[in-house]
């Protein structure tokens, strides 16, 4: 007489019955060799079921994936959205004497909303692509850090590229000159948008 694997199952999980339980111990004790295989195997099935979970990422990892990889939507209501107001941009101050336009070097932007700033800095990678680096500050907030804000390319409502601050508040992008984009971020709920106007911010590297 042999048990089946359902049987198997159960026993390896202490579900059985008293008296399956029972019965299929002695079973065992007695010597069966197909039985002891098939009560070994369920065993190691057992136990590494009960592991899985040790493999398990921590559930504020997998948030964090998941909100990355998923799109940020661009509310268009104005009770929602908020423009940043740009305050300085180098392209406007007067250059050093004897530098052209196209010699000045990487443009440095700040923007604001509110209590939150903006610091950007932009500079050419290549001829078709720009590289955007900049840092989120809150004012309201001691050491005036906001780290893993969402922040997004986006080109009207499409989110082209979605990333985090990190821990000192800072993210980087990169985006080609050829569309007119955004960057898009979030701070307390508060949706921010800054215009990159990336047709007109080229005129700044041209050389006069």
């Amino acid at each position: 007489m042999h048990f089946r694997n359902d049987q198997w199952a159960n026993y390896v999980r202490h579900k059985c019955d008293s008296r399956a339980q029972a019965a299929m111990h002695e079973h065992l004790t007695a010597g069966c060799g197909e039985c002891l295989a098939d009560e070994r195997l369920w065993n190691e099935i057992y136990v590494s079921a009960r592991r899985e979970s040790d493999y398990f990422p921590p559930q504020d990892l997998v948030m964090y994936a998941m909100e990355s990889f998923s799109p940020l939507r661009v509310r268009q209501s104005s009770l929602f959205s908020h423009f940043a107001e740009l305050i300085f941009d180098s392209a406007l101050q007067p250059l050093a004497p004897g530098i052209r336009t196209g010699e000045a070097g990487a443009r440095m932007l700040l923007f604001r909303s509110g209590a939150i700033r903006v610091d950007m800095r932009m500079e050419h990678r290549c001829p078709n692509r720009m590289n955007v680096t900049g840092q989120i500050l809150d004012m309201h907030v001691p050491e005036q850090i906001v780290e893993h804000a969402p922040i997004s390319l986006v080109e009207g409502s499409r989110s082209l590229v979605r990333t985090f601050t990190n821990e000192l508040g800072e993210f980087q992008l990169e985006l080609p000159t050829n569309k007119d984009l955004s960057v898009a971020f979030e701070v307390e709920g508060r949706q921010v948008l800054i215009p990159l106007a990336v047709t007109d911010s080229m005129r700044w590297n041209a050389s006069e």
